[in-house]
């Protein structure tokens, strides 16, 4: 398993993928002046919407004490996470 911590450029308009393997917990913070929204995935497929994204308020964290499978109950084997923001925007990340 990759272990990654960094900030990382987010594309504008684009689900961008955050974890470099599987992960099962992560810590997010959004380091923009701007929402984002964080979803969790089975695998390396990008969503295709919002619809139930988590947002993320500027300077709000998602903390890496809980499970992925506990912040996205609904998709099943989640192991990876993307974040969307609707304009060009920093995240800091961290996974091992």
């Amino acid at each position: 398993m990759a272990a990654r911590n960094e900030t990382i450029t987010l594309t504008a308009a684009t689900w961008t993928q955050v974890t470099l393997s599987d992960v099962s917990a992560i810590r997010v913070s959004n380091l923009g002046t701007e929402a984002i929204w964080l979803m969790g995935t089975a695998g390396a497929v990008a969503p295709t919407s919002t619809s139930g994204a988590l947002p993320l308020l500027p300077g709000q964290h998602l903390t890496a004490d809980l499970l992925l499978n506990q912040v996205f109950p609904g998709v099943s084997g989640v192991t990876r996470v993307y974040v969307y923001s609707p304009n060009a925007s920093n995240v800091s990340v961290s996974h091992a």
